[in-house]
């Protein structure tokens, strides 16, 4: 391992640590709920940092995956599905409401944008955001993920 990913591993967990101390910190203390969300948020974003941080090189690793990283895979897709398949279910709901409801050419732009978010939610929602930030490798290291974190 290079001395710069040594580095980075060790900031993302440091950022991680402060980040989950902060979260939990403002969840538990703060009386305003926008204080309460901002702290989720950052419990959020510690999960991501310390994915980061221990497990998202390894996707061509021929180290078998840890408990730990088995686990917070299985968590991030799966609350990935839920929260973007639900936004996916909505803009498609709001797709169809504002089609229904159109009276003009500008309203049937508001579906079509509608529909295409719904789209790309539900795409993001079973497949991810992979690594070219392109849709087309998005099911190909959607399946080698699966296929690394599958129980054997």
């Amino acid at each position: 391992m290079e001395r710069w990913e040594i580095i980075e591993k060790w900031l993302l967990g440091i950022a991680a640590v402060a980040l989950t101390l902060w979260g939990g910190w403002a969840i538990i203390t703060a009386e305003r709920l926008e204080i309460k969300f901002f702290g989720f948020l950052g419990l959020l974003f510690a999960y991501w940092l310390t994915w980061q941080a221990l497990y998202e090189d390894r996707l061509d690793s021929r180290v078998p995956p840890t408990m730990g990283e088995r686990l917070m895979f299985g968590i991030w897709v799966w609350g990935r599905r839920l929260i973007l398949g639900s936004i996916a279910l909505l803009l498609g709901y709001a797709a169809i409401v504002a089609a229904v409801a159109a009276r003009s050419i500008e309203d049937y732009g508001m579906a079509l944008l509608a529909g295409s978010l719904s789209g790309m939610a539900g795409w993001v929602a079973l497949f991810g955001g992979e690594i070219n930030r392109s849709m087309g490798d998005d099911r190909r290291v959607h399946e080698q993920r699966t296929k690394r974190y599958e129980q054997d």
